[in-house]
């Protein structure tokens, strides 16, 4: 599609822009001394400043251009919406009270052998989890789900009918920096608002950047900004069961592409994203600090293995 001289001049001219791509799908134009997209009244557009040319054919952009100018778009909206405040877990909630946090790990049933979980206020569960807990009546009270509901590395579904036959009070997600408050973020904590009256909850903004900091840059898992969580807001005691740190398969049902030590550690490493044996060292200097401010920590049989903690 060719355009006159007269309508790119003005539109350069207008926007002081050496050179600009048209995104069909959005009707938006950005590019050369742009901030940010542009609106456009008709279809635009490339060329080259206050160089003359008779006709100028439209360009797509870039696929690195184009993916620089959506993750601008999400890290913007992402900060808007981390410093609502609207998201950030109680810690009132969490304070002074007693917690189970289980992961998925193939020992979790004999590290549940040695308590009750009735006797915990809140027990804490991961992804898949929520699909197992409504289905068998195991006791959920807080879901930590990363959202990502298909594809290989999906979490499991998350639907409202799944967590009102688990009776789910609250649902977190694990990651609380911009870049990661993706659509299916806000749509989630759109839905839950809708459709359950809860918000989707966060971990506060100073305690994952300062856990992602002792994990030298490297994302946390689900399970792993579970537990710093909670040991962070101060419970009176927590029991943590069921995690391995990728040193053993899934539980029966979770994963079943995960049931090896082997396939474990591929799984956690595969996107390059985790680090879990730095995990294993944060966590144990998290319940060590735990500890030293007054807060019980009872470690299952497989986690303190894990850890090499009592």
């Amino acid at each position: 599609m060719l355009m006159k001289r007269n309508a790119i001049h003005r539109h350069l001219q207008g926007h002081q822009c050496n050179q600009a791509f048209w995104l069909p799908s959005r009707n938006v134009c950005f590019g050369g001394k742009h901030s940010r997209p542009r609106n456009v009244s008709s279809v635009l557009l490339a060329g080259g400043g206050g160089v003359a040319v008779e006709h100028v054919a439209i360009m797509r952009p870039p696929m690195g251009l184009y993916h620089e100018w959506r993750m601008s778009r999400r890290i913007k909206r992402g900060r808007k919406f981390l410093e609502s405040g609207r998201t950030a877990l109680d810690r009132e909630a969490i304070f002074g009270k007693t917690i189970a946090i289980i992961g998925p790990a193939d020992s979790v049933e004999s590290d549940l052998a040695e308590i009750s979980l009735d006797d915990f206020d809140l027990v804490v569960r991961m992804n898949r989890s929520l699909a197992l807990a409504a289905g068998s009546g195991q006791r959920l009270d807080i879901l930590v789900h990363n959202l990502v509901q298909s594809g290989s590395r999906a979490a499991g579904p998350l639907d409202t009918s799944l967590l009102r036959n688990a009776s789910v009070k609250m649902v977190i997600f694990p990651h609380a920096e911009p870049s990661q408050i993706s659509s299916r973020v806000l749509s989630a904590h759109q839905m839950l608002l809708r459709d359950l009256g809860m918000p989707l909850s966060l971990p506060s903004t100073d305690l994952y950047r300062d856990f992602k900091s002792d994990l030298r840059g490297k994302t946390p898992t689900a399970g792993a900004t579970a537990i710093a969580m909670f040991l962070d807001a101060r419970p009176k005691a927590v029991f943590i069961g069921g995690f391995t740190f990728f040193t053993t398969g899934y539980e029966p049902g979770y994963n079943d592409t995960v049931r090896t030590r082997d396939e474990a550690a591929r799984w956690a490493t595969a996107t390059g994203l985790h680090d879990p044996e730095r995990e294993r060292l944060v966590i144990a200097q998290r319940i060590a600090k735990a500890r030293a401010l007054g807060t019980i920590v009872h470690l299952g049989p497989s986690v303190a293995s894990a850890l090499q903690v009592n």
